[in-house]
């Protein structure tokens, strides 16, 4: 109708005065008097709290860092406003293995656990706006007397046939491909691993109650085929022990209910806005998961 191409009218001829005011930026960055132009840079000092708490001052530093290389380029090569931008399954991924690892450490925090290391999933680039997750290291981890808890985001179990006369955690799948899950809660008696919980988000579902099938058939790729190898020379003819070590194989996914197709396999359901009643369900749902680990009592 009228009023919508009056709309449009306006919007496209903003759109064009942005685009004219971009160009004349790019040309006044050549001019001879701007080019001495320095930023002004004010004092300033971080609080004796912020220094003192681990929390407060990662975040300080974190701000200072933005703060630094939010700038504007002249290159004309390149967009002024140009920011990274992330597909809404990459964000709903990375939003749900931190929204299950906070879950998660609240309940081993409440069992005794203590944080020994705790470098974050996250990186900075230094050049642009954007985060980027760490992989296959353990970012968080946590002890309580000789039991120790690793929180990896993306693992690499290499396939078995790559990791021979070593004892180490492999892929017994056909071929030579390791396996990938998303994130990885691998629990350790001294440098032996014990179990391992596997959960993998997927943006993605089905039906209204359940997780997709291929998804749900990966999660048994992971639970019958990530296992932990003992390399023992004296066993002469095949000295390569194996032992299956995965718990529990689980999807995070954006539904409405707890989903178990057996013991070990399921699918959690997790989205921004659930009630207090729904997490406390999923919360509950991971603490009898690491129970089943043997990593809590109860």
């Amino acid at each position: 109708n009228e009023a919508d191409q009056q709309t449009i009218n306006r919007l496209q001829q903003a759109r064009a005065t942005c685009r004219e005011m971009r160009q004349r930026c790019i040309r006044w960055s050549s001019e001879a008097f701007l080019r001495a132009v320095q930023p002004h840079i004010q004092a300033s000092h971080a609080t004796q709290v912020l220094l003192k708490h681990p929390t407060y001052s990662r975040l300080y530093r974190l701000y200072l860092r933005f703060q630094q290389h939010l700038k504007v380029t002249y290159d004309p090569e390149t967009p002024i406003n140009e920011l990274a931008l992330r597909r809404v399954s990459e964000l709903y991924e990375m939003w749900a293995v931190f929204a299950l690892t906070r879950m998660a450490i609240e309940v081993l925090e409440e069992a005794g656990y203590r944080m020994i290391s705790n470098t974050t999933f996250y990186e900075v680039n230094r050049d642009y706006f954007q985060f980027q997750v760490q992989k296959n290291t353990p970012s968080i981890i946590m002890a309580r007397g000789d039991l120790r808890i690793e929180f990896k985001y993306e693992p690499i179990y290499p396939n078995q046939s790559t990791s021979r006369y070593r004892s180490a955690l492999v892929a017994t799948s056909m071929g030579s491909n390791p396996l990938t899950p998303d994130l990885a809660i691998e629990t350790y008696r001294g440098e032996k691993p014990q179990d391992i919980l596997i959960f993998d988000p997927k943006y993605r579902r089905d039906h209204w109650h359940q997780p997709p099938e291929d998804a749900i058939n990966r999660m048994y790729r992971y639970y019958n085929s990530i296992q932990y190898q003992s390399y023992l020379p004296e066993r002469t003819r095949d000295p390569h022990l194996l032992k299956k070590i995965v718990s529990c194989a689980y999807i995070l996914y954006p539904g409405e209910r707890i989903y178990t197709e057996e013991k070990h396999i399921g699918a959690l359901p997790l989205k921004p806005g659930m009630t207090d009643e729904q997490l406390a369900e999923v919360r509950e749902q991971v603490k009898d998961l690491l129970y089943a680990a043997y990593v809590i009592d109860e």
